[in-house]
């Protein structure tokens, strides 16, 4: 049911808000509306270099200076860069004091403000102080920002009862400077309404649980030492981007429990996010309602989380522990609520929902330990697998289902026209050209795929293991970032072959499939794998990597890896030639 946002319930100090992905002024605009102030960046009156200007000639601000003088800065004076507009403003203009404007305000409301600061010669601190004009303010915050760069502070404040005018002021308080009339650097001061809204709520099981846990909303704790059934919100929400997260309070060990968040649209129901863990960021593309749920369950208990390839296959699948249900029609990235289990063996299977047959993708599950950052427990090629957890152990399987899609029809090998391979010519297509290439580029991702074998030469039965290392070039993040791998003998796929990785791999027949959500620029991967090999002959390994950007170089994103496998029933004869 969607939470009206007349009842909403705010922060009642200031928080200073850190959203995940940073909180900058393009962020703000899906949840936020902006109010103000006048002249927030500092762009009137227009200066040449800089300039210390009576009060009234800089619209909307005042100062404390016994002067009655802003001191105004053009953006590169001095080598110092505005960080938003052309202009910013020194606090310590003429002595050490303080900016402030009055801004009309609603009793009750709630808004955001941000503001960025910077030191002049090295370290300088400011005082962010919002209240009553005249008054004691209601919050107050300290800043201490290096001359390096600009940082970029954010807070929420709700208007007191009755105050229908609101003074937000901004102090020097000290500086690296030993000249009283240097440091404190302002710019690009703004505040508006949240017009999104995040509800918390909290599940224990079993009923009657003891666990209590802390909620938190952007870093900022909203709720403490709550038990099942807790919830905190709804609370007005301003940013494009911001955590939720739970901590263990005092008494409760958090490794006792499998936990899970899932973040759901009000209005429609839909995931907007499923994490397995106690925190995530919540991402608002468009204005709307969500409710974070925490489940928490203790252990021994099982959590199942489904991959699909390629990304947007519309393959859902109903996912059961022990033969309960515990999601139905679930499509890619969807995360089950954690499900206790008893002593003895545990069986996870999946089944296809209705709309999807199961002969249409190769499964595969894979299981590991310790909340699903421990090593691999059980993992095979099917959609049922029955295993033993450790003690009160947290289990996380992934299910991977590969669509099993037809080969492509072959090219010929010359046009029509006779013409071999020219794009543009009759039967080959032409080459797409970017409306924008340097735009296309610099969004783009150089992936780089290695492959070698840990030991080129290997005794029956082995195993014969291959590292296969994925590197990003940039000069963008890669997302989804996709590993498949294919392993070969004499032109026959191999059977037996596992994944050891250090990220979410899991093993299909003949081959395998890792998916990592991102792979930031100079970032890198490795991934190793484990081949059966029961009798002599060569090993071909070949894998390739792709992401959701544009790649720069498609040639290097694919590598092939051999290894000999020697042994007593090593063929007399010569091996056949190599294929795929």
């Amino acid at each position: 049911m969607r939470v009206p946002t007349r009842r909403l319930v705010v922060l009642t100090a200031v928080a200073l808000l850190a959203a995940a992905a940073g909180s900058g002024a393009a962020d703000a605009a899906v949840c936020a509306t902006a109010r103000g102030p006048v002249n927030g960046s500092f762009e009137e009156p227009a200066v040449g270099g800089f300039y210390q200007f009576p009060e009234e000639k800089v619209p909307g601000w005042h100062t404390t200076a016994s002067d009655h003088r802003i001191e105004l800065w053009q953006s590169g004076y001095n080598g110092v860069p505005s960080a938003d507009g052309d202009q910013f403003a020194e606090l310590a203009g003429t002595e050490p004091s303080e900016l402030f404007q009055d801004v009309a305000t609603t009793p009750g409301e709630t808004f955001v403000y941000r503001i960025f600061h910077r030191g002049r010669r090295g370290d300088d601190t400011m005082r962010i102080e919002i209240g009553p004009p005249g008054g004691p303010p209601d919050a107050s915050r300290t800043v201490t920002t290096s001359n390096t760069e600009w940082q970029q502070v954010v807070g929420v404040y709700r208007v007191p009862p009755e105050l229908t005018t609101t003074r937000l002021g901004f102090e020097a308080v000290s500086s690296a400077s030993s000249d009283p009339s240097q440091g404190n650097f302002i710019d690009g001061v703004a505040f508006g309404g949240g017009d999104c809204a995040v509800m918390l709520a909290n599940r224990l099981l079993p009923a009657g649980d003891d666990g209590r846990f802390d909620l938190l909303l952007g870093g900022v704790p909203v709720a403490t030492a709550v038990g099942d059934g807790a919830t905190a919100g709804p609370f007005s929400n301003p940013f494009a981007a911001i955590t939720v997260a739970e901590r263990a309070a005092p008494g409760t060990r958090l490794e006792s429990y499998a936990s899970v968040v899932r973040c759901l649209d009000d209005a429609t129901g839909e995931p907007v996010v499923q994490e397995v863990g106690t925190e995530t960021t919540l991402r608002f593309d468009r204005q709307r309602d969500v409710t974070c749920r925490f489940a928490n369950v203790r252990a021994p208990a099982v959590v199942l989380r489904t991959a699909i390839e390629p990304g947007g296959d519309p393959g859902r699948f109903d996912l059961r522990v022990n033969g309960r249900l515990v999601a139905s029609a679930a499509g890619d990235g969807t995360v089950a609520p954690p499900e206790r289990v008893g002593s003895g063996p545990v069986t996870v299977s999946e089944h296809a929902a209705t709309g999807t047959t199961q002969a249409g993708y190769a499964t595969a599950i894979a299981c590991r330990s310790r909340a699903g950052r421990g090593p691999v427990i059980a993992a095979d090629v099917a959609t049922r697998l029955r295993f033993e957890p450790a003690g009160a152990d947290v289990v996380v399987c992934t299910l991977l289902n590969v669509a099993r899609r037809p080969p492509p029809p072959p090219q010929p090998p010359h046009g029509p026209s006779g013409t071999p391979g020219v794009p543009g010519a009759p039967g080959v297509p032409a080459a797409p050209i970017a409306e924008n290439a340097a735009t296309a580029m610099s969004d783009a991702v150089d992936l780089v795929v290695r492959a070698a074998p840990v030991r080129q030469r290997v005794r029956v039965p082995g195993p014969a293991r291959v590292r296969v290392h994925v590197a990003n070039r940039g000069p963008s993040s890669a997302t989804d970032v996709r590993i498949a791998v294919s392993a070969r003998r004499a032109g026959l796929p191999v059977r037996g072959v596992a994944l050891l990785p250090r990220t979410d791999c899991v093993s299909v027949r003949g081959g395998g499939a890792c998916r990592l959500a991102r792979l930031p620029a100079g970032g890198h991967a490795t991934v190793e794998l484990s081949l059966a090999a029961a009798r002599g002959g060569r090993l071909v390994v070949r894998a390739g990597a792709r992401a959701d950007e544009q790649e720069r170089t498609p040639a290097d994103n694919v590598a092939r890896a051999i290894a000999t496998v020697v042994g007593a029933r090593q063929p007399s004869g010569p091996a056949p030639p190599v294929t795929g």
